[in-house]
């Protein structure tokens, strides 16, 4: 029996989000840094969650991806927009599920399962830490302040060493070439200020 097809959409909080599977084990998905709250397409999705739709399905579980609303208020820290996803689990479920956050989208994770033990069952955090490392934070408040600024080609360049880091001159000149057909130019890039204002104040050490 072939996986069920991946929805994907706004909820009615302005959430984006998209579905992966219909299990009755629900993970909630919180994505890494993030440019705006447009919902990805379905066909992106199955292109890029392939191999894991299948497995998914064989483990009873349903994948939840929730995105960041744009009209959080400005300054929002990690712990603010943990508090926001709260709501949503509340809303949602009504129930704990399991949480697994990449990136930028651990860091909320942590703050949501500090914050709100009680809606965390489980919790898996990938490439993210207790708090972010000067110099990668360096790194990615250039990137940021070129992709604000409309310098489209010299901020995906700055994803090059991130790509490649074995090879990063050819990584920066790769997304250089191609990342503004890839990813595209954004009109509308407040998800991209609260994500990296939170990942500047991120320190899951103080809560």
């Amino acid at each position: 029996m072939p996986p069920p097809p991946i929805e994907s959409g706004v909820l009615a909080s302005g959430h984006p989000f998209a579905t992966m599977g219909n299990g009755s084990r629900i993970c909630l998905y919180i994505p890494g840094l993030s440019f705006d709250a447009a919902p990805s397409s379905p066909k992106s999705l199955e292109r890029s969650w392939k191999s894991w739709l299948e497995p998914m399905h064989q483990h009873d579980i349903t994948i939840v991806m929730v995105g960041r609303r744009a009209d959080l208020p400005t300054g929002s820290t990690g712990a603010d927009v943990a508090d926001d996803y709260a709501a949503v689990i509340r809303e949602r479920w009504g129930h704990s599920v399991a949480v697994m956050g990449i990136s930028s989208g651990g860091a909320y994770a942590q703050w949501l399962a500090i914050r709100h033990p009680d809606l965390v069952d489980r919790l898996v955090l990938g490439f993210t830490a207790h708090r972010n490392d000067p110099e990668v934070m360096e790194r990615q408040d250039a990137l940021v302040a070129d992709l604000l600024a409309g310098r489209w080609r010299r901020g995906y360049a700055r994803f090059g060493p991130w790509m490649l880091p074995r090879f990063p001159r050819i990584g920066s000149a790769v997304a250089w070439l191609v990342g503004p057909h890839l990813v595209g130019r954004y009109s509308d890039l407040r998800v991209l200020r609260i994500d990296a204002h939170a990942d500047d104040t991120h320190d899951a050490t103080d809560p």
